[in-house]
């Protein structure tokens, strides 16, 4: 019998000695005092928006033991958006060999990246048994070493969109459906700690409404008119278009208008109550 003899290597412990003083491989950014701050592996961290260029990875080739030999791994970064859309221009993937000895290795993260926006950072043994004399508790996987990352963002956000209401029900007298409306809103909403804006936001626009008419409904004049109050958005996928529903206080631009002929004295009011749902598309704004 002839066996290939050939030099074995030992995977370095990346995963169990990183949140150590002596670890192989460290996360570093700044903080909000600007001072480098070695992050934790396996939790969530979160890092101010104005040092979000700062990260690097530190690669210590010095704390390798000679005995374990080379380690070739694979070091990948993945940034993804607030609504969870990929950024490929800030990911990273790079594999290489590291020999024991030698200096500090530095990689800085890419830049590009926006609030909210979460950062994955892994490091792990490329799958090789050829390369490395695996053991019995390293038979099921490689050491790996993974960080998260979130920059923080506002508080809330301001935004404007375009809405596009089916049908609203005016709810003053005299109370009526009001089928073809449009018009332009500005939206403020509470931002949770990931981005996500909450569902329930304040609401202020400019509405047109009444601008078509049923034959058989009783005649009302389309009007233009200020429309102020809240509104529930229900965002479809990932897309900027939303089906919302509303419900607002509302004053209309329109002349003199008298529900009853006959009674020309009883005019109806400017100020008035609508509520019904809408299609909204846009979110062109800034977080606070």
């Amino acid at each position: 019998m002839q066996r290939v003899l050939r030099e074995a290597n030992v995977p370095a412990p990346f995963s169990t000695s990183a949140s150590g003083d002596n670890a192989l491989i460290e996360l570093v950014c700044a903080d909000a005092q600007g001072k480098p701050h070695r992050l934790e592996p396996g939790k969530e961290n979160v890092i101010p928006f104005a040092e979000r260029s700062t990260c690097r990875v530190l690669i210590h080739r010095e704390r390798l033991r000679p005995e374990d030999g080379q380690q070739e791994v694979v070091l990948d970064v993945d940034v993804t958006a607030a609504d969870g859309s990929a950024r490929g221009s800030a990911g990273l993937h790079e594999r290489m060999v590291l020999r024991p000895g030698g200096d500090v290795r530095v990689i800085p993260l890419k830049g590009g990246t926006r609030q909210f926006d979460h950062i994955v950072v892994r490091m792990a043994h490329v799958l090789d048994e050829t390369r490395y004399t695996l053991g019995p508790l390293t038979s099921d996987g490689l050491p790996a070493v993974q960080w998260s990352v979130t920059i923080e963002g506002g508080r809330a956000r301001l935004y404007g969109t375009v809405s596009i209401p089916a049908g609203l029900y005016r709810m003053t007298s005299p109370s009526g459906q009001l089928t073809l409306n449009f018009g332009v809103l500005s939206r403020i909403v509470k931002l949770d700690r990931r981005g996500k804006k909450s569902l329930l936001g304040l609401e202020l626009g400019l509405m047109g409404m009444g601008l078509l008419q049923p034959a058989t409904a009783t005649p009302y004049p389309a009007t233009l008119g200020a429309v102020g109050g809240v509104g529930i958005r229900l965002p479809l996928g990932g897309s900027d278009t939303a089906i919302a529903i509303h419900m607002w206080g509302v004053y209309e631009f329109r002349g003199r208008y008298a529900p009853d002929p006959n009674s020309p004295n009883a005019d109806a009011s400017h100020w008035a109550i609508i509520f019904g749902p809408s299609v909204s598309i846009g979110n062109v704004g800034a977080n606070l």
